[in-house]
């Protein structure tokens, strides 16, 4: 996140040169959206806490980032709810504080939040194997049988694919080509790979023959 802070920071620095900037000495940048008023930088990570939301724990986590001046949202951004577990976490204030400082506290608040969506898989493991290797067994199944699937559905039966290839417990199914077929289930990105338009219901069928033929060949280990 520091990294791509820096990278953002110079490009902004090289526009400020020929761009003017609505800006007051008091409150900072002015910005289109009143909660970005300040240093206008909005800083955010994507998390997939489903370890979290098996154990019952993913409500007190999110309750817990919200309290601490963390917006949290889901996969689509403002508005969305969090499909698949996926959530974005972002600083919820940019005015009174600098940009340096809030990359490195969302930054660091999120490494805690992994830290314990870590601890909550190897308890899944250790302490409840049946409950994670259901969820799997389940997922798989559908996305190897469904004739329809809905987008929320897709993400929610990927986010399981996604928990049990970062685990290696699936054959055939690596986490970055777990990510890919999350982006290509949007309803945008399925109709570009296609290369036509489609109504609703015909997203549906053809996101759930696309996944019958990418999960053909996966098996669970366990």
């Amino acid at each position: 996140m520091d990294s791509a802070w820096q990278t953002a920071d110079r490009l902004d620095t090289r526009l400020e040169r020929h761009l003017e900037y609505a800006w007051s000495p008091r409150l900072g940048y002015l910005t289109a959206c009143p909660s970005n008023v300040g240093t206008g930088l909005r800083a955010s990570a994507m998390l997939h806490l489903l370890g979290l939301r098996l154990l019952g724990e993913e409500e007190a986590v999110v309750r817990g980032l919200e309290r601490l001046r963390l917006m949290v949202r889901g996969i689509g951004g403002e508005g969305s709810e969090a499909a698949g577990q996926i959530y974005q976490i972002s600083n919820m204030d940019s005015l009174g504080v600098d940009e340096r400082t809030i990359v490195q506290r969302v930054a660091r608040i999120c490494e805690e939040v992994i830290r314990q969506e870590r601890n909550a898989r190897e308890r899944l493991i250790r302490e409840s194997p049946l409950v994670l290797t259901d969820c799997l067994a389940r997922s798989l199944s559908v996305l190897q049988s469904a004739r329809l699937l809905s987008t929320s559905e897709a993400l929610e039966f990927l986010s399981a694919m996604r928990l049990g290839a970062s685990l290696g417990l699936f054959s055939r199914a690596k986490p970055a080509e777990v990510d890919k077929l999350i982006l290509m289930m949007q309803p945008g990105h399925l109709q570009k790979g296609l290369g036509t338009a489609l109504t609703s219901d015909e997203r549906d069928e053809m996101r759930a023959d696309f996944l019958r033929r990418k999960m053909a060949s996966v098996k669970l280990k366990c």
